[in-house]
C-alpha cells in the first residue's frame, strides 16, 4: 500500500516539475489555460485509478 502512494507521489511531483518546465522554458502562455498541466492531470488519475 506504501509503494502506491510513493509511486503515485512519484509521478505527481514528476509530473508537476515536467509542466512547470514545459511552461515556463519552451512555450510560455500558450499552453497555460490547461493545455499541458489538463493533459498530464488527467494522464495521472487514470494511471492512479489503474492500480486499484
Amino acid at each position: 500500500m506504501i509503494f502506491i502512494f510513493q509511486k503515485a507521489a512519484a509521478i505527481l511531483i514528476g509530473s508537476l516539475l515536467l509542466s512547470i518546465g514545459i511552461n515556463g522554458f519552451l512555450i510560455p502562455h500558450q499552453l497555460l489555460d490547461g493545455g499541458i498541466t489538463k493533459l498530464l492531470s488527467s494522464y495521472i488519475i487514470t494511471l492512479i485509478f489503474q492500480q486499484v
